[in-house]
């Protein structure tokens, strides 16, 4: 038997359907009111969004320089990291525009790299002499190491370096200098210590040589007293590493115009501009310098080794070196930008300072410290103020001495 609801239970229950809907006109304010919403917190969390991008870019970082250690650790070689600048097609290679300079001061991608294994000649009586330059005598298309080059007699400038089987032993081309040119490019940097002690030397392989001179060597202070030669060991520049690197996200980039090493604007030995060292104002204007990669490099035991940069190196690092993570349109020329006038990575709060320590290789990512500007004296540029970099990287300094985060 089927049990019906009686005629009144019908009525109330259809009535109870009816009120569970919404009218046309209650949707559409429903719909007005969402849309007012969501145009006020929209353009508020834009912000929290570009910060987010920044902030995962320095863990990018970050990772990369773990990674970079780990491989010195495993192989026992100097291991880093490889900062690619971003890819400019210069008109005029000699003289690249103001424009083509500024695009190269982003850092895009970021490799791993490492020194393949040291060279030591063919055999255990291989020896390096060297002899000194006069830089008249050398092609203009193969600058002195050296831009300060005497013309006169040493100690300090450019020399010549040669490779040999023995002590006083004279070949035209020794069987070891004709294996190193095998393995070093024209115009390409190496570097070279004397006796397995001591410091590395910069060196370089020059274009059309003259009287059979293929490599130059620098000593800054004067060449080490080694009668007739003396045993070496080569290492090359950095190999980038085939694997694939890692984009920075969105319009991140590691701005290298305010990127270096130590936290003042100028080193007070000599007056260089270390503080924003990877800069292209740094560097002889030519478009091989200016596009070069920053290198910075680790001992197997994690403490920084060596940076390289515009196709030259630094072997003494004694500081903490700093990388500037923030956005592609606020790069700035240190000679030229006014930071009291002109948005930059420098004076934006939310970019962020990556800092690797020298001794430890300790990385730790801080806020950047705003800019006063009431500090600052005209024209108001990086170059006329050095130490606004301390200024900027305070935080980052005190979070190296705490240990980092």
């Amino acid at each position: 038997m089927i049990n019906r609801l009686p005629p009144q239970h019908r009525t109330r229950t259809r009535s109870s359907f009816q009120r569970m809907g919404m009218t046309l006109v209650e949707l559409l304010v429903v719909i007005v009111i969402l849309v007012v919403l969501l145009s006020v917190a929209i353009p508020l969390m834009r912000p929290a969004f570009k910060d987010r991008k920044l902030r995962e870019a320095s863990r990018q970082v970050n990772s990369m320089i773990a990674r970079a250690k780990a491989r010195a650790a495993e192989t026992g070689r100097e291991a880093g990291i490889w900062i690619e600048r971003r890819n400019v097609d210069f008109a005029d290679p000699l003289n690249p525009t103001a424009a083509e300079i500024n695009l190269a001061r982003q850092g895009l991608q970021i490799y791993i790299c490492e020194v393949a294994p040291a060279f030591t000649g063919m055999t255990q009586s291989s020896v390096a002499s060297f002899g000194f330059i006069d830089p008249s005598n050398l092609p203009s298309e193969a600058p002195p190491l050296n831009p300060a080059q005497p013309t006169s007699s040493p100690p300090g400038g450019d020399y010549y370096l040669e490779l040999k089987a023995a002590p006083g032993a004279s070949s035209p081309r020794p069987a070891d200098e004709q294996l190193l040119m095998t393995m070093v490019q024209t115009n390409e940097t190496f570097r070279i210590k004397f006796d397995n002690r001591g410091e590395w030397f910069l060196c370089k392989r020059i274009q059309d040589p003259r009287d059979g001179r293929e490599f130059v060597i620098n000593f800054p202070e004067g060449p080490p007293a080694y009668a007739g030669g003396a045993s070496f060991e080569i290492v090359r520049a950095p190999l980038r590493s085939s694997r694939e690197p890692v984009d920075m996200p969105g319009d991140t980039i590691v701005d290298l115009s305010v990127s270096g090493v130590g936290l003042n604007g100028l080193d007070p030995s000599n007056g260089a501009a270390v503080g924003y060292l990877f800069d292209p104002s740094n560097f002889p204007p030519r478009a091989d310098n200016i596009s070069a990669p920053v290198m910075i490099m680790f001992n197997p035991d994690g403490s920084v080794a060596s940076v390289f940069f515009a196709n030259t190196s630094i072997d003494r690092i004694t500081n903490t070196t700093y990388l500037l993570i923030g956005r592609n349109v606020n790069t700035l020329n240190p000679k030229t930008t006014d930071l009291t006038a002109s948005p930059t990575n420098l004076n934006d709060p939310s970019t962020i300072w990556v800092s690797i320590g020298h001794r430890t290789g300790l990385v730790t990512s801080s806020e950047n410290a705003a800019i006063d500007p009431s500090t600052l004296v005209a024209p108001g540029t990086l170059e006329a103020n050095p130490g606004v970099l301390l200024q900027t990287r305070d935080i980052a300094r005190d979070s190296v001495r705490m240990g980092g985060r």
